[in-house]
């Protein structure tokens, strides 16, 4: 694990600063229904308490999504207690994030984008450049191919 992802790991609270309880959320404490302090790094995995991996469990993800949208919803919340008395801007912000991570994690190529954003860490990546060996393996590779296809006969060929 790289050090941005432990220390994104380390800003997420373990237990709720009200009741003690673990947490399931980063966001929501599922035993007292405390909002909590949201560190400026959270993931969408760990939003909803869920595993950083391809796979999710689409049940999970669901009971995360409707426990949170319910309980943040800004029309349910007419101020956020964490600690401090937020806006029902912070309410509509923490709603939209918790729409826009349902639909990305919910969807396989976007969760899948997006793991893969997130495992680059940043990093920007050209996509015009080719690994290095890339084109020397794809040419001995059709050498290959055209080798094995000078034996065979002609109907062997065809689709």
């Amino acid at each position: 694990m790289n050090a941005r992802a432990e220390t994104a790991k380390k800003a997420v609270p373990e237990s709720c600063f009200r009741c003690g309880a673990g947490l399931v959320s980063a966001a929501l404490c599922f035993d007292c229904d405390a909002v909590q302090p949201l560190p400026p790094s959270l993931d969408y995995f760990q939003l909803f308490g869920l595993p950083r991996a391809y796979e999710v469990d689409r049940i999970l993800l669901e009971r995360a999504y409707e426990k949170l949208s319910f309980a943040l919803h800004p029309d349910f919340q007419h101020a956020l207690d964490i600690g401090q008395r937020s806006s029902q801007a912070d309410a509509q912000r923490l709603a939209a994030e918790i729409n826009a991570g349902y639909r990305t994690l919910s969807d396989e190529g976007a969760r899948g984008g997006y793991l893969l954003s997130l495992l680059a860490d940043g990093r920007e990546f050209d996509k015009r450049e080719l690994p290095a060996g890339f084109l020397q393996q794809m040419f001995v590779l059709q050498e290959e191919i055209d080798e094995l296809g000078a034996d065979a006969p002609a109907e062997a060929m065809r689709p």
